[in-house]
């Protein structure tokens, strides 16, 4: 059900106002309302793909533990070269609205994100600690204040005062440079683009989820997709939409399609009401395991082209013939 007026996430009680999507962030998120905060989930991520590189940004809040992250996969070389670093007290500092700034500062780490306005920045300085390699990063995506984006808020059933607050927003045009020790990558908007993923949540102990986005150029206007599969109670809202020129439209339940026992096989996602018909070709498969102090989760997060079809609010089809995008399944456990 979408929501059209702002309204608080959760009464003064405790208990979720209301689940649903919208095209703007209209939930207003008070820490302060959320039974037993010091379990909430908090992250603001950021993915940066291109063809060559994909990079990520990580300022998360898990129950007690802050942590910062920038990490760089090299498609071609392979592997995941990251900068991890616990926080201590004011170390993190996160927002109540997605387009508010975030800053983790540390022990010779500095990691900032500029949300307002027509750009978004995204800002690190992360010095060499052990084996960690030393990141640089300052880059662009251009988010005009008129995009719509995809919020939803779901409720957990098998988890008293459970939710999920979700602002996701795909095909931010990149522009910008990232250095991983002597190694330099840059993006270009005419290839490059960015994903937001921001959340703020009160989970069960176990959760699984699926998560796929894509961005490109096509026939002159920017694209981008996002969906979403197995978290919460997704009956009032679901995670699949397309982004056109900062329009929004939304997609029906999506079907994924995959080998778990090869990830670099290609997958199918197939919806209906409206319809899309896409298949996805990887090109790089970034396997990861992380136990971490209070919390663990496994990932297989795959990077290649999406390319097909897919139905536009008037009932035409988009033809997708190729966007850099990813998918991924996640396990995640406290």
């Amino acid at each position: 059900m979408e929501l059209r007026d702002p309204i608080d996430l959760h009464q003064p009680d405790g208990t979720l106002t209301r689940s649903g999507w919208a095209r703007r962030p209209l939930w207003r998120f008070d820490a302060a309302r959320v039974p037993r905060t010091r379990h909430t989930t908090a992250w603001d991520f950021f993915t940066v793909m291109s063809p060559r590189a994909a990079a990520n940004f990580t300022l998360a809040r898990i129950g007690r533990i802050q942590v910062c992250a920038v990490d760089l996969i090299d498609f071609g070389r392979g592997g995941d070269r990251a900068n991890v670093r616990l926080l201590r007290g004011d170390g993190l500092q996160l927002s109540a609205a997605p387009r508010g700034p975030a800053v983790a500062r540390g022990r010779r780490t500095w990691v900032r994100y500029d949300l307002a306005g027509p750009q978004a920045t995204l800002s690190a300085d992360l010095a060499r600690l052990l084996v960690l390699p030393a990141i640089q990063a300052d880059i662009a995506l251009d988010w005009p204040d008129a995009d719509e984006s995809l919020n939803c808020v779901f409720p957990f059933p098998e988890q008293p005062g459970g939710f999920f607050y979700e602002c996701k927003v795909a095909g931010m045009p990149a522009t910008g440079s990232l250095r991983v020790g002597a190694d330099a990558y840059h993006f270009d908007p005419s290839d490059s683009f960015g994903v937001l993923d921001w959340a703020r949540g009160l989970w069960p102990k176990r959760a699984f989820w699926r998560w796929g986005a894509f961005a490109g150029w096509v026939d002159g206007r920017r694209v981008g997709a996002n969906f979403g599969h197995g978290f919460g109670d997704q009956s009032e809202a679901g995670e699949n939409a397309l982004f056109v020129d900062g329009h929004l439209h939304k997609l029906g339940d999506v079907d994924w399609q995959l080998d778990r026992s090869d990830y670099s096989r290609p997958w199918r996602l197939v919806g209906k009401a409206p319809r899309c018909e896409l298949t996805f070709e990887p090109v790089y498969v970034h396997r990861s395991n992380l136990e971490l102090l209070l919390f663990g989760l496994k990932a297989r997060r795959v990077f290649g082209w999406f390319l097909g079809q897919a139905e536009l609010e008037d009932g035409t089809m988009l033809d997708i013939p190729r966007a850099v995008g990813f998918g991924e399944e996640v396990w995640f456990h406290t």
